[in-house]
Formats: C-alpha cells, structure tokens, sequence
C-alpha cells in the first residue's frame, strides 16, 4: 500500500512517470519510469527505502532521452539480461541503430567491486558479449558492435556508490 502511495506522490510532480513493484524474495522495490531530473532521483529512492523491510531499490529510470545513456543492469554474477531491460532499453536501442546505421558502437560491460578481478573481467566482457547478441539477435550487424569489458565502475559511479549501480553495460559511439 505504501509502494502505491508513494507512486502517485512521485507521478504528481512534474516530468516524474514512474512505476514500482516489490519483490519479496529480494525484499527490493523495482522502480522504473522516466524522470528528467537525476536529483529527483535519489528523492525516490530515499523515499522507497523508509519502507520497513525493504532492503534495497533498484532503478531501471530513463533520466535521458537518447537511447544511446541506457544502462543495461545485471544482477550480481549474472549476464541474464531481464525481459524488463530488453523491453525498455536494448528494443528502443535497436530502433536507433536501425534508424542511424552509420553508428557504430562500443558494448562495454562493467562489475561491481566484489570478487577477484580476473572473474569480473571476464563476466564484464561476458555481460557485453550478451548485450551484443541481444542486439545481433533484432538484425544489428556484429561488425557495428565492439566489445570491451571492465572492472572498474563505470565514469559516472562514484566509487562508494553501492553496487548495483556497476554492474552494467553502456554503450559509447565510435567516432
């Protein structure tokens, strides 16, 4: 009942569409949507996580518009790419390259902290190499489509950020 409050709250103010589900296995609030300003952002999830027993929230926002700034989140150890990611960020990606195919892209897969690094090199390569089939798979050419993995966070996390936030993949135009 919270969750729900909390969403209309949030979809009153300007430029701020979003949805929340919660997950009780996880005990986590998935919440995803549209908010144009990344301060909003961290009001949402302050907000969420006031909520007794829930240990987590995590985002799947579009806080821009090109699809080229998705972020293509994984969970911890995996290079599953969730039904709600490939809907919401790898299709409208298709669509651009689709509509631009002089772009070429670099995938690059990122971990999170944890875990000896020669693992996390390989699963963030793995995470982009998933990425690009997913991409190859709705008719993008491989040769438009580079890999590179990392274990560090990505440029924008900072690194006290929790990890979540690094367990992803981005995309990058090839000039």
């Amino acid at each position: 009942a919270e969750i729900k409050r909390l969403v209309q709250v949030f979809n009153t103010m300007t430029e701020v569409t979003v949805t929340a589900n919660y997950e009780q296995v996880e005990n986590r609030v998935i919440v995803e949507g549209r908010v144009k300003d990344e301060s909003r952002t961290r009001q949402i999830a302050q907000a969420f996580e006031q909520i007794p027993g829930v240990q987590s929230v995590l985002f799947t926002l579009n806080t821009q518009g090109s699809p080229l700034e998705a972020r293509i989140y994984f969970d911890t150890n995996s290079t599953e790419i969730a039904a709600q990611e490939r809907e919401r960020k790898i299709l409208p990606l298709v669509a651009f390259l689709q509509d631009n195919p002089q772009v070429r892209l670099q995938v690059i897969g990122h971990t999170d902290r944890s875990g000896k690094e020669q693992y996390n090199q390989t699963l963030a390569v793995r995470r982009a190499k998933t990425v690009r089939q997913g991409l190859e798979a709705e008719g993008i050419a491989g040769e438009r489509l580079q890999v590179q993995g990392f274990t560090q966070s990505p440029p924008t996390v900072p690194p006290e950020s929790p990890f979540w936030l690094s367990r992803i993949v981005r995309f990058e135009v090839i000039e």
